[in-house]
């Protein structure tokens, strides 16, 4: 546990560099996350840091959600809506994530502190 916090707290630090694309390592291979700013907000992919983490994830258009199963848990994320769902349970991520091009993108820090708690 007391890695994965490490590596949730180098993906906050790591995302605010100047790139488009970070690398998360300590699971054992760099996987690249694309990421963006939106006013002044630290947005990761979606589908990159749950394919980094090894979990199942699925983009569902018709519903703008993306949807994914990490440690036995359902998480799910909505288009502009800032609760995302843990096990159908709230949880606020204070920044809706926003949709770019192919992908949904989660915004940094809530992301970071969310998947502490559910890993």
């Amino acid at each position: 546990m007391k890695r994965l916090l490490i590596i949730f707290f180098a993906l906050t630090v790591l995302a605010s560099a100047a790139d488009n694309t970070i690398y998360l390592s300590g699971l054992g291979k760099q996987n690249p996350i694309r990421k963006m700013i939106r006013e002044q907000v630290d947005y990761i992919s979606a589908a990159d840091i749950f394919g980094a983490l090894q979990a199942r994830g699925r983009w569902d258009e018709k519903t703008s959600t993306f949807t994914a199963t990490l440690s036995g848990h359902a998480i799910e994320f909505s288009k502009g809506n800032s609760f995302c769902t843990v096990d159908d349970h709230p949880y606020n991520l204070v920044h809706s994530p926003i949709f770019s091009v192919d992908d949904l993108y989660l915004p940094v820090v809530p992301i970071s502190y969310l998947l502490s708690d559910v890993l």
